[in-house]
């Protein structure tokens, strides 16, 4: 499927690669079609994204996550102890670097706090002639679109950096 000699430098994955996150996707196919069959057979929901796997539904228990250990250890694979979270119905769950709360995504808090100090370091520079290409602006246009995904206020605030910027 995939050429070896141009996905590859030196017979190594580019860290970065635009090709890792589907190579990484395609070389667990096999594991992410077990995972769903399981997933179908007890009417959990099953999302994945890249090499993150998560369940969501009524009958995620300490039992079905044996379950899927089994089948992501057959595979060669080791959940990840500390990211391996069981959540309760109405608990906020942290999901590939998003929270989902009462079936809403919201921006981390992290977040929060790295675009009020980016946003602080802007407003320091954003009236100097080349504050547009200041790895400051770089990082706070890619984190509001970023955080735009989630919540489309923030990519109205992009949009407002951007025409505000020298």
């Amino acid at each position: 499927m995939f050429n070896r000699t141009v996905v590859t430098y030196y017979n190594q994955m580019p860290t970065g690669s635009r090709i890792s996150m589907p190579l990484a996707f395609w070389a667990n196919i096999r594991m992410f079609n077990e995972l769903h069959a399981l997933s179908k057979k007890h009417s959990v929901q099953m999302t994945v994204y890249v090499d993150d796997v998560t369940f969501s539904g009524d009958q995620v228990n300490k039992l079905f996550r044996s379950c899927v250990n089994k089948i992501i250890s057959k595979h060669g694979h080791t959940m990840h102890p500390s990211k391996t979270i069981l959540y309760k119905p109405a608990q906020a769950k942290l999901v590939t670097g998003i929270i989902i709360c009462r079936h809403e995504m919201k921006v981390r808090n992290e977040q929060h706090h790295l675009f009020s100090c980016e946003m602080e370091q802007w407003k320091a520079i954003k009236d100097i002639p080349t504050a547009s290409q200041a790895s400051t602006t770089s990082r706070l246009l890619g984190r509001l679109y970023s955080m735009g995904v989630i919540d489309s206020k923030y990519s109205s605030k992009a949009k407002t950096v951007k025409s505000s910027t020298c």
